[in-house]
């Protein structure tokens, strides 16, 4: 599940990037992935055994829990394409999957885990790739791009970290009603006040939104989810490394983006970086205990 979420996510650069040269604003875009999305996981409330509610009590002990995430995900969307429009889509995947290195750094912070060589070699592979994934001359991308996808890392990463724990006490079905829903309502309320607010104006704009909205959300956000009930975000991790792999794929491939062989080579180096940090045993241990 955790592996075709990863696959699936890899499309969000592709229809995103469609959406943005149909001169919709990235905010009203953005509502609308999450609003289709939140329609699309309504509907599958009708299918298959509708989950229990929470009661009031709990629901209100999980009310910050939720709403942190709610602003994470929010976050990380947002940030991701920002730094989409400076470095491209496959670039700022790439920098968005060191996410897992923040994950670990959590663990290190939140947990008894104690940090160690194996997992400071990870970041410092991580960095060095992020270097050469630069460039440099008339290829250098640019720093302030970087910097806003290395923030959207941080903010998914606190997503995956909150999430391991929420899905052991509210139904993941739920969960990503509430995640869709809740980044619906906060991208509404931005493009209102910016009057960014747009709908897309033709039929294939339309389609465009759906696939974003249904394809490269909603499914994905579900099957994540259900994924971390049985494996922790450190081991799901791993088999997200198919996403940017399939985003630089289609960034290469259908949206015609440069990319030099040394920033190729930063690419490998991220990913082996990124891999390498999940051999690490002991943070993963740890957080299944907590």
């Amino acid at each position: 599940m955790v592996a075709l979420s990863g696959s699936l996510y890899g499309f969000i650069g592709y229809f995103g990037t469609k959406l943005m040269h149909s001169d919709i604003p990235i905010v009203a875009m953005l509502f609308w992935r999450f609003f289709l999305a939140s329609l699309w996981i309504m509907g599958t409330f009708f299918f298959q055994e509708r989950p229990r509610t929470l009661p009031a009590q709990r629901f209100w002990l999980q009310l910050k829990t939720i709403a942190s995430m709610i602003v994470a995900y929010t976050a990380s969307t947002f940030l991701y394409f920002t730094a989409a429009q400076y470095i491209g889509t496959g670039t700022a995947m790439v920098i968005f999957f060191a996410f897992p290195v923040f994950v670990t750094i959590f663990a290190w912070c939140l947990t008894d885990w104690k940090m160690n060589m194996h997992a400071l070699l990870s970041l410092l592979i991580v960095v060095m790739g992020l270097i050469f994934l630069k460039g440099w001359g008339m290829h250098s991308l640019n720093v302030a791009g970087v910097l806003i996808a290395l923030g959207s890392a941080f903010s998914y990463a606190t997503y995956v970290y909150t999430c391991q724990h929420s899905v052991r006490t509210i139904h993941s079905l739920w969960l990503s009603f509430y995640i869709c829903f809740g980044n619906a309502a906060i991208f509404f309320i931005v493009a209102l006040s910016t009057h960014q607010f747009a709908f897309p104006h033709a039929l294939s704009i339309w389609m465009d939104a759906l696939a974003l909205g249904i394809i490269a959300t909603a499914l994905p956000v579900q099957l994540m989810l259900n994924g971390l009930k049985y494996i922790s975000s450190i081991k799901a991790s791993i088999l997200t490394v198919l996403e940017p792999i399939v985003t630089v794929l289609i960034g290469l491939s259908l949206l015609h983006e440069p990319m030099t062989w040394i920033q190729m080579l930063g690419v490998i180096i991220v990913l082996l970086g990124a891999l390498l940090i999940q051999f690490e045993r002991g943070a993963d241990q740890v957080m299944e205990l907590h």
